[in-house]
C-alpha cells in the first residue's frame, strides 16, 4: 500500500504547487500595483491615493472575512479540490472586471467582489492538508508556500514590464488568465481522496470549527500567529510602491524598482518555506516560528530607517526569509492537530483571521502613512512581529515532531484543564479515544483509486 500511495501524494503535491504557483504569480501580477493604477484612474492627489489603496486592499480583506468560514465549511461537504478550483476561477473573472473598470469606485466594488471568491492558498493548503501523509506535513505544506512566495516572486516581474509596455489594464487582463490556467491543473491533475460525509454525521459547520480553535490552545495560538504575520506585512505592504519612490527620487522604472523589492522578498520567503518546513518538522514548530519573528522584527526594523534603496532592498530580503518561514510551521499546526473531517472549517476560520489582518493592515498603514509619514507603517511591522513571538511563547505549546502515528490526524490535542471539564480522566482517556478513531479511521480511510 505504501508504494502505492507515495507517488500519488507526491504528483498530487506537485501538481498543486505548479497551480498555487499560477494563481499567485497572477495575483502579484497586479495587485502590487494598485496605487498606481488609482493614479490612472484619476486619482492625483497623494493623500488621496493612499487613502485609496487603503480602502481598496481592505475590501478585498473585509468580504474574505465574512464568507471565508463558509466556504471552508462547505469544502468539507463538497471537497476540497471543489473548493479550490472555485476560488481560482472567482479571482479570474473578477480580475477580468478590474481589467475593465471606469473609476476608482468601480475599482472599489471589483475588489470587494475578489475577496468574497478568492481564498486560494488556505484552500491549497487545505487541499494539499487532506492528502500528504502526517510526518511529511510540514515539507509539504512548505512546498505549497514555496509555490505561493515563488509566484509572488515572478509576479511582479510580470506584471512591472506587462504594466509598462501596455499600460496596468492589461496587467490585470494577464493576471486573470494566469488564474484561470491555476484552475484548470486543479481540475485536470490533482486526485481528490474526498468523500462526502453521509448525513447522519455531524455538521462539521462554522460553529464546530470556532469550538474546535476555542478548545485548543496550539489551534488557536496557530491562527493568531498567521493574523499577526498578515497583518504586519499588509500594514507595510500597501504603501511600498510610494517608499519605493521615495527613496529612489527618480519616478523612472519605480514599476521595475517596486518589482525587484517584492520578487527579492519572495525569493527568500520560497527558500525559507522549504527549508524552515523541514526544520519545523524535526525540531519544533514553536521554536521556528519565536527564531523566525525575531528576525522579521529586525528586518523591519532596518526597513524603517533605511537611508536608501539599497539597504532596504537588503532588508526587504531578510523580511521575507523570516516571514517566509512563519507560515508554514502555523499552518502545519493546524495540519497536525484537527481532525481531518473538520480541516476545511478550521483553515476557513484561519483564512477569515487572516483577512481581518489584511484589512486592518491597510487601513492602519496608510493612516499612519498620511499621518506621519512612510516609515511609520514599517516600524509598526516590527512591534507586531514582537507581538507575534510573544504569541507563539504563550499559546502555541510544543507538540511531537516526528509522531508519525496517523491518530494524531484526527484527534485533537486538548489541555489536561479542559479534559477534567468534560469529566474525563485526562490523558488515559483521550488516548482511548484516540485508539477508537485510529481503528474508524483505518477500516474507513480506503484510496478509492
Amino acid at each position: 500500500m505504501q508504494t502505492d500511495t507515495t507517488p500519488k501524494w507526491k504528483a498530487n503535491l506537485a501538481a498543486a504547487a505548479v497551480a498555487q504557483f499560477l494563481c499567485i504569480v497572477g495575483w502579484n501580477a497586479s495587485i502590487p500595483f494598485l496605487p498606481f493604477y488609482v493614479r490612472e484612474l484619476g486619482v492625483t492627489n497623494l493623500h488621496e491615493v493612499e487613502l485609496w489603496s487603503g480602502l481598496l486592499a481592505a475590501a478585498g480583506s473585509a468580504a474574505s472575512f465574512l464568507v471565508f468560514p463558509f466556504w471552508g465549511a462547505l469544502s468539507d461537504r463538497m471537497g476540497h479540490k471543489w473548493n479550490t478550483a472555485r476560488a481560482a476561477l472567482g479571482i479570474a473573472v473578477t480580475f477580468g472586471a478590474m481589467a475593465l473598470v471606469g473609476s476608482v469606485q468601480q475599482l472599489f466594488v471589483a475588489r470587494a467582489f475578489q475577496g468574497a471568491l478568492a481564498g486560494i492558498t488556505p484552500a491549497f493548503f487545505a487541499l494539499a492538508s487532506a492528502f500528504v501523509p502526517l510526518e511529511n506535513v510540514g515539507f509539504a505544506l512548505g512546498v505549497i508556500q514555496m509555490a505561493s512566495s515563488a509566484g509572488g516572486a515572478v509576479g511582479p516581474l510580470v506584471g512591472g514590464a506587462v504594466a509598462d509596455l501596455v499600460g496596468y489594464r492589461w496587467a490585470f487582463a494577464v493576471s486573470g488568465v494566469l488564474s484561470a490556467l491555476g484552475a484548470a491543473v486543479v481540475l485536470v491533475l490533482v486526485r481528490d481522496r474526498f468523500r462526502r460525509p453521509p448525513r447522519t454525521t455531524h455538521s462539521n459547520g462554522v460553529a464546530d470549527g470556532a469550538r474546535l480553535v476555542a478548545h485548543s490552545l496550539p489551534v488557536l495560538g496557530a491562527i493568531l500567529v498567521m493574523a499577526g504575520a498578515n497583518l504586519a506585512d499588509s500594514v507595510a505592504r500597501v504603501i511600498l510602491p510610494l517608499f519605493v519612490d521615495f527613496l529612489r527620487r527618480e519616478p523612472a522604472g519605480v514599476n521595475a524598482a517596486t518589482g525587484v523589492v517584492l520578487a527579492g522578498a519572495a525569493i527568500a520567503g520560497a527558500v525559507s518555506a522549504l527549508l524552515m518546513g523541514r526544520l519545523a518538522d524535526r525540531f519544533g514548530y514553536q521554536r521556528v516560528i519565536l527564531a523566525c519573528a525575531a528576525g522579521a522584527a529586525l528586518s523591519y526594523a532596518v526597513q524603517a530607517v533605511a537611508p536608501s534603496f539599497g539597504v532596504f532592498l537588503a532588508a526587504s530580503l531578510g523580511m521575507g526569509l523570516f516571514v517566509g518561514g512563519i507560515i508554514p510551521a502555523a499552518n502545519a499546526i493546524l495540519a497536525r492537530t484537527v481532525r481531518r473531517e473538520q480541516q476545511g472549517a478550521v483553515y476557513g476560520l484561519s483564512a477569515s483571521a487572516n483577512s481581518a489582518g489584511n484589512t486592518l493592515g491597510p487601513l492602519l498603514g496608510a493612516a499612519l502613512a498620511s499621518a506621519w509619514g512612510l516609515r511609520v507603517p514599517f516600524a509598526t511591522a516590527a512591534v507586531l512581529a514582537v507581538g507575534i513571538g510573544v504569541l507563539a511563547a504563550t499559546l502555541v505549546q510544543p507538540l511531537p515532531y516526528r509522531r508519525t502515528a496517523r491518530l494524531h490526524h484526527l484527534g485533537l490535542h486538548l489541555p489536561d484543564a479542559f479534559l477534567r471539564r468534560l469529566h474525563l480522566p485526562h490523558r488515559a482517556a483521550q488516548s482511548r479515544f484516540d485508539e477508537v478513531r485510529e481503528r474508524e479511521y483505518n477500516s474507513n480511510d480506503e484510496d478509492p483509486g
